[in-house]
């Protein structure tokens, strides 16, 4: 899990559909919201995947080890294990979608930032000159 001055996801923010969250999760204990909640936002932050260790899902979802079997048992469904990496279906899809728009913005920028330098260019040179002849020293007028 990532830790303050660790890399973090560069999706910057993560969308809930409110109508499929509550459809799947009605259910749910208000505890076990929380900790589901808590693990999605986590591992958003963190590229979409978390360590399958129960002492540290723990902490995340603020429960202490011994309750954390129990809560467990009732949100595991939303989440496959594979090998020591826990992950969401739905979270893995949208963290992608996120990130692929993110990188499209932050390339088209650079291609308009470039192309913007390249337009005023000439502007930006004459506006030079004409600065540095406005702020040339003159030369006292002396006469004899």
């Amino acid at each position: 899990m990532a830790r303050r001055g660790a890399a973090m996801s560069s999706a910057p923010f993560m969308q809930l559909y409110v109508g499929d969250y509550l459809a799947d999760t009605l259910h749910l204990t208000t505890e076990q919201h929380g900790a589901y909640l808590l693990l999605l936002m986590t591992m958003w932050r963190n590229g979409a995947s978390l360590p399958n260790d129960p002492a540290k899902l723990a902490r995340v979802c603020r429960v202490s080890p011994k309750r954390w079997p129990q809560i467990w048992a009732e949100i595991s469904e939303f989440f496959a294990i594979e090998g020591e990496v826990m992950t969401n279906a739905r979270l893995t899809k949208e963290h992608q979608k996120a990130v692929s728009i993110s990188q499209e913005r932050k390339t088209a920028g650079k291609k308009g930032g470039t192309a913007n330098a390249l337009k005023n260019i000439n502007a930006r040179e004459a506006i030079a000159t004409a600065e540095l002849k406005h702020s040339q020293i003159s030369e006292p007028d002396i006469r004899e």
